[in-house]
């Protein structure tokens, strides 16, 4: 994890206007150019995007997981840690077939 040099926040990588990878703090809002190939982030409707290097959803594993907006068996998946470190992860689900999106807690 990376820190402002200016406030001491939280460095996370992010998309600009024009579609530049970037770092940005999250207290000051200190924007600096970034050599992380994937950025997630949240869209207006809250739904995670994930976009690689031709900002394109990246590839991300597929699991037997019913979607409970279609009822489609699979969804794509991914881990975040959302609590503290002590906390299991959360799990992420998207729905491969209609794109819904949601967590399970451990």
């Amino acid at each position: 994890m990376e820190f402002c040099t200016a406030c001491g926040g939280r460095i996370l990588p992010k998309i600009d206007a024009e579609g530049k990878r970037i770092s940005a703090c999250v207290e000051c809002g200190k924007e600096m150019d970034t050599d992380i190939k994937s950025v997630q982030q949240l869209d207006e409707n809250n739904k995670i995007t994930i976009k690689d290097e031709k900002n394109d959803i990246q590839s991300l594993p597929i699991e037997k997981e019913p979607c409970s907006k279609c009822g489609n068996e699979e969804a794509y998946s991914w881990q975040r840690q959302t609590r503290s470190g002590d906390e299991p992860a959360t799990r992420f689900y998207r729905c491969v077939k209609c794109e819904h999106t949601w967590r399970e807690y451990s």
